[in-house]
Parts: C-alpha cells; structure tokens; sequence
C-alpha cells in the first residue's frame, strides 16, 4: 500500500517537475524574427486625461536613433555628436531621462522634426511613412485658467515586439498625462551639476555653461564653476511655462544624463574613457503607455517558473527522505 501510494506521488511529482521545466525552457529560448530595417511604419499616439481629449495639440517627434535587424541602435544623424550614451539602458527611469536630455538639446541645437501634426478632435495624431528606430516624442502642454496639462516627452520604438516574437510596425500609445496648477508667484529654480568621474577628475573643465530654456525659448545663460559649487540659481513666475536646461562645454570625455525633480535640474556627467557614444545596443524602450517598465532580459514569470520547480523539486526530496525512514523502520 506504502509502495503503491508512494510510486503515484512520484510520478505526479515528476511530471509536474518536467511540465514547469518545459514552460522555463520554451519561454527562455524564444527567439525573435529579425526587424524588417526597410520596412515603412506609423506611429498613432492619443492624447487623453481621463474624460477629456485634446484637440488641437502641436506634437513634434524626432528620429532619435536608427536600428538594425538584429534590435542593436544607434544615434540616428541629426543626435550622433551628442554627448548622450543609448548603451545598455535597463530601466524605465533612464529611459525617461534619455528622453528629457534629448529634449533639451532638440531645443538648444535647433533641430528639426522628423514629422508634426496636430491631434483631432479625438485627441489623436497618426504619424506614417516612418523608417525603423527609436522615435522622441517631445513635451506638450494645454492651457486653461486654472491649470496646465502637460505630457512628459518619452522615448519609444518603431517596430515594438509582439509576445510571440513577430514585429508590430504599426504602433498605438498613450503619452502619460499629468495636471499641474501654477501659484503665479515669484519661485526659485536651480541647475546643479554632478560628476561621475572618480579616479579621473583631472579631466574636468575649469567651467561649464548651463543655458535655460523657458517654453522652448533660451532666456538665459549661467557659467558655473566649482567655486559656485556647479549650481545657478534663477527666480521666475511659476506661470505653468515649461523650463528645461542644457549643459554647454563639456568635453568629449563626458557624456551627460539630465533629470528634474520639481524646480530642481540635475546633470550628471558620467565621464567615459572610450567614449562610445555611436556603439549599439541591444536593449529598447517598452512602447505603449510610456509609463511601462521596460522589457529587459528578466522575466517575472520565468522567475516564478523556476521557483515552483525548486519549491516541487524540495518537496520530492523531503518525500524520498521519509519513505526510506518509513522502509528502515519497517
């Protein structure tokens, strides 16, 4: 009875054991057809709060980056010589702060659109006739009397991959809104710069120039140097204008990350002895909802997969143990 009671536990253990096995396998070795580089594509982006939808918005995107078969990118020609690094982004934070750091220097080095349109009265926009690669969608804002909404600018790929591993080159995405009331008082912004070059200070700059971008229109610009201890500082009515900065005279030896946090601007310069600011990468923004994680390499479910097969695989060996105990006592 022992025998026969044990020998089904086993077997159903042993088929569970080789099923989750099967289920981690065929979701880790799933391969992805490669991108069609020629391929044409259209980007359809609404924009929408809640109830409400915007008609009548400028929405302005950028080629930022051109993208092979095998889903390697490269800074597309208008941002090549920028001071910003695509490689091995791996979370949606850096992302975001790609995207802003663009932004900045769309705006400083006057360069022009790929495509712009107008959203119609359902709040949408259809941008076709696309080649593949990373697209910049930039910053655009609605006025009332009491409020501004705004929509952060985002990064976002042109094909997307599907969950079956085919390519969708016709892409629909929701720009992450967001509500903002002014206090129509004098406020205070401020620029900081950071450094991310231990071992290799000597390479920094005696100055660098932080020029200020008020609704896309320079205003200003401030030389900072370790004496102000890499901060300016500038007062401004808090109106619902969209204020962004833009670092100037750095070297080649840096590459620059911007990210704001209310009133405040952060640059970090991260300095980088090979410089690989055209290598590839491999790794792509989620497209959709620009506010979504991004797809890397690590997935949740296949971590759950692996789990249940230790937690089975343990249990199989607490019931191995006390069978041969229960048999030794017999």
């Amino acid at each position: 009875m022992k025998k026969g009671l044990f020998s089904k536990i086993l077997i159903y253990a042993l088929v569970t054991v080789c099923l989750m096995s099967f289920s981690v396998d065929t979701r880790t070795v799933q391969t992805y057809q490669p991108i069609e580089t020629e391929r044409r594509c259209s980007l359809r982006l609404t924009y929408h709060h809640g109830d409400k939808l915007f008609e009548g918005l400028e929405i302005q995107i950028f080629h930022a980056a051109d993208v092979s078969e095998n889903k390697e990118y490269t800074l597309s020609t208008a941002f090549r010589d920028l001071p910003v690094n695509i490689n091995a982004v791996s979370s949606q934070s850096e992302w975001e702060n790609i995207a802003s750091t663009l932004t900045a220097y769309t705006l400083a080095n006057s360069i022009s659109p790929t495509q712009e349109k107008n959203t119609d009265q359902n709040g949408a926009v259809k941008f076709t006739d696309l080649p593949v690669g990373l697209y910049l969608v930039r910053w655009t804002k609605n006025e009332t009397e009491d409020q501004v909404s705004g929509f952060e600018p985002f990064i976002i790929s042109v094909p997307d991959i599907n969950d079956d591993g085919s390519w969708n080159y016709d892409i629909n995405a929701l720009p992450k809104p967001g509500k903002y009331a002014p206090t129509n008082q004098e406020t205070e912004y401020r620029a900081v710069v950071l450094w991310d070059d231990e071992g290799f200070e000597a390479h920094r700059p005696d100055h660098v120039q932080i020029e200020v971008f008020k609704d896309g229109k320079s205003v200003g610009i401030y030389t900072v140097s370790a004496r102000e201890n890499w901060t300016c500082k500038w007062t401004a009515l808090d109106d619902g204008s969209v204020w962004t900065v833009v670092e100037r005279g750095i070297g080649t030896e840096y590459e620059i990350t911007f990210s704001q946090y209310g009133k405040v601007f952060t640059i970090v310069n991260h300095f980088s002895e090979e410089t690989p600011r055209q290598d590839s990468q491999s790794s792509k923004p989620d497209s959709g909802d620009n506010s979504s994680p991004l797809r890397t390499g690590d997935d949740p479910a296949i971590l759950i997969y692996t789990l249940v097969v230790l937690i089975l695989s343990a249990s199989l060996s607490v019931i191995l143990i006390a069978y041969k105990r229960g048999e030794s006592h017999d």
